[in-house]
């Protein structure tokens, strides 16, 4: 009996070419039913649905709603492409071809033609999860990590502390970056799903220009990349939505000057010369250092690729920060500005995606910069559930560290509690309950009698 779909995920189906349907060739009539052969075998044997709704497809197409997809793509039950799917680099070898997907035992098997699927040995059969790309996820699991890097409390190496967050709790150390000179810019350079360490150098040290140091887990190679300018910020994230991190920066003038802004990112998809765009969005609007912009980098349309958000004062002739602020958004698909009203310049900007849609929320925290202070998050979710206001966080106690801890691709509330702790305080999306994890050291590291609170929070990064 052939199975049916609804409209919107067949109509979406149809527009990824195959060997037995182009992308000139719809699966479904307008009524929402399959077409018949050859069509039907096709669908049946390379589609399954997810526990969450969703559906997964395999198949021969090498892009899906425009972004670039290697014959394995995730397709929500609206229809639209699911960009978040975590499936690394997929399949490789001579004669490359998906055939099958089938679930088994929680997971999926796929089945085909490739020599190595995301770098790893595998002749024509690979299990894979139902995983939605997180950050700060080093072993490419869906979950981020336990991560931190410390310090000495002065000019000197990072030191990083990775927790893998799962049932073997297992770790790794090493030596990465300098502190008071790098900034953890943590992100997926090399498509594999995972994210590899890298910082931005944005100081002068050493001789070396500013740019991106980066270690690629497909190769566990390091690179320097110089890009951007010392003074420039770092904000990592990615603007083409081919699945890998993108270099990137937000230039704004110096104070006392007073002008625009500008983004300046280094595509990875189709960009073989490592042009760099440029994309002019935001301002310094007052002479003293905290009269500019603030950045909130994500994907705020759910295309797959990051958009361009600041946070400002409403009234920029007011240099209090006890105004409202409103949030400036330019949308990367469509140009278009749009803008929201949201809490007080004052605010912390905390992104994230809390409700799983695959979009960026607004959220904000206040009280974060007071001791002892009880911090309060306040969310604008994109999907049109009403806002939330919850306390999570003792002010300048903690330090904000969300990320999808449980594996759900939801965004969890998290604070990173340096002060006689060294705990992560997760709100957990599966059950709303609280997850409490030690990691880290409360004294002070010997011969450094000025490192207090030294262990920093590696999801700490890009304004988070």
């Amino acid at each position: 009996m052939p199975r049916l779909l609804p409209l919107a995920v067949a109509a979406a189906i149809s527009l990824i070419p195959t060997a037995a349907a182009s992308a000139a060739t719809t699966l479904a009539t307008p009524d929402g039913t399959l077409r018949p052969q050859p069509y039907q075998s096709w669908v049946d044997d390379s589609l399954v649905p997810t526990p969450d709704g969703k559906y997964m497809v395999v198949g021969n197409f090498t892009t899906a709603a425009g972004l670039p997809k290697n014959r394995i793509a995730r397709v929500r039950s609206n229809g639209t492409l699911d960009p978040k799917f975590l499936t690394g680099l997929g399949p490789a070898g001579s004669g490359t071809t998906l055939r099958m997907i089938v679930p088994h035992n929680g997971r999926y098997l796929i089945g085909g033609l490739f020599d190595t699927f995301n770098t790893s040995p595998r002749t024509s059969l690979v299990s894979i999860s139902n995983a939605t790309k997180a950050v700060v996820d080093y072993d490419g699991d869906g979950k981020t990590d336990w991560a931190i890097a410390r310090h000495y409390g002065g000019i000197g190496p990072w030191t990083y502390w990775i927790n893998y967050n799962d049932a073997s709790d297992e770790f790794v150390t090493f030596d990465y970056g300098i502190f008071g000179v790098d900034a953890l810019q943590p992100g997926d350079f090399d498509g594999d799903g995972m994210t590899d360490v890298a910082v931005w150098r944005g100081q002068a040290s050493g001789g070396f220009p500013a740019g991106y140091w980066i270690t690629f887990s497909t190769t566990n190679s390091v690179k320097l990349i110089q890009f951007g300018q010392f003074g420039d910020r770092p904000v990592l994230e990615d603007y083409d939505g081919d699945g890998k991190d993108d270099m990137s920066v937000w230039r704004a003038p110096g104070p006392p000057t007073i002008g625009p802004a500008t983004w300046f990112y280094r595509a990875s998809f189709n960009n073989p010369n490592g042009n760099v765009t440029y994309v002019p969005f935001g301002m310094r609007y007052g002479d003293q250092a905290d009269q500019a912009d603030d950045l909130y980098p994500g994907d705020f349309d759910g295309d797959g690729k990051a958009d361009f958000r600041v946070q400002r004062r409403v009234d920029i002739t007011n240099p209090s920060f006890d105004i409202p602020a409103i949030f400036y958004t330019l949308s990367s698909s469509t140009g278009q500005v749009t803008y929201d009203y949201f809490g007080w310049a004052s605010d912390r900007t905390i992104p994230g995606d809390y409700d799983g849609d695959g979009k960026t929320d607004i959220a904000i925290a206040r009280g974060f910069n007071q001791a002892p202070s009880t911090t309060t998050w306040f969310i604008r979710y994109t999907s049109g559930i009403p806002d939330a206001q919850f306390q999570w966080g003792l002010g300048t106690y903690d330090q904000f560290a969300q990320g999808d801890y449980d594996g759900d691709g939801i965004t969890d509330p998290t604070v990173y509690r340096r002060i006689g702790e060294n705990d992560f305080y997760v709100l957990r999306s599966t059950d709303q309950a609280m997850q409490v994890f030690h990691w880290g050291t409360v004294t002070n590291p010997p011969a450094f009698p000025n490192c207090f609170s030294c262990d920093v929070a590696v999801a700490t990064y890009n304004n988070r």
